[in-house]
């Protein structure tokens, strides 16, 4: 298993930053529940295809 590494963001992920994770099979992330939240999965999604799995908080929660 590969190490990981914890990324702390608001809610943009330039794509320079990506570098680091250009090997990893997954990227797990763990945005708040709300809206902002769950754009930012979006985006992140788009940005990282198939290997994004994002972790759902209740609504509300951060």
């Amino acid at each position: 298993m590969e190490a990981a590494r914890v990324l702390h963001v608001r809610h943009e992920l330039p794509d320079e930053r990506l570098g680091f994770l250009a090997r990893a099979r997954a990227v797990y992330g763990l945005l708040d529940g709300d809206d902002a939240g769950r754009a930012a999965a979006e985006r992140f999604g788009r940005q990282l295809g198939g290997r994004w799995r994002p972790i759902e908080l209740p609504e509300g929660q951060t």
